[in-house]
């Protein structure tokens, strides 16, 4: 229920979390991507509402449009790739909302209008186009993941 919801304010991680960094180099092996001089910082959320935290991480592969994110699902097993978002500056915002049993993630455009990305069964977008304009966050509502300040994890 939407009762449930508490708003917070996450930081990333300073310690690296050794199943988020397994399912990091996990993912660039596979897309056959350098894992030299990728940086990561990642914030641990349970998206889902089934205990296990999930992860949202910023990659440090970032252009004038925003960076690169992965999403996680945590389970007792480690870390599963749910997407990769391109395009997004932080914060991230999580909603009480929720569709098909994931909260909804808000972000800003590069144009500055906020818009609501829904999980639509298999994960949630990889861009923005299709996104709906929403309302802007309001803090007493919606949880503010912030990937800001100069801290970045370094992978192996």
């Amino acid at each position: 229920t939407l009762a449930a919801f508490t708003p917070v304010v996450l930081q990333p991680d300073e310690q690296v979390d050794g199943g988020i960094q397994q399912a990091l180099l996990d993912y660039l092996h596979v897309q056959q991507s350098p894992t030299t001089g990728t940086q990561y910082r990642a914030v641990r959320y349970d998206l889902n509402d089934d205990a296990y935290p999930d992860a949202i991480v910023q990659l440090n592969r970032c252009d004038a449009n925003g960076c690169a994110w992965l999403l996680f699902q945590g389970s007792i097993d480690g870390y599963r790739l749910l997407g990769r978002l391109e395009g997004l500056h932080s914060p991230l915002w999580v909603a009480a909302e929720r569709t098909q049993g994931w909260h909804d993630l808000r972000v800003q455009s590069p144009d500055r209008q906020w818009l609501a990305l829904r999980f639509d069964g298999n994960g949630y977008p990889s861009s923005l186009q299709g996104a709906s304009a929403v309302d802007a966050p309001d803090a007493n509502r919606h949880s503010e993941l912030r990937f800001d300040g100069n801290h970045w994890l370094t992978l192996p």
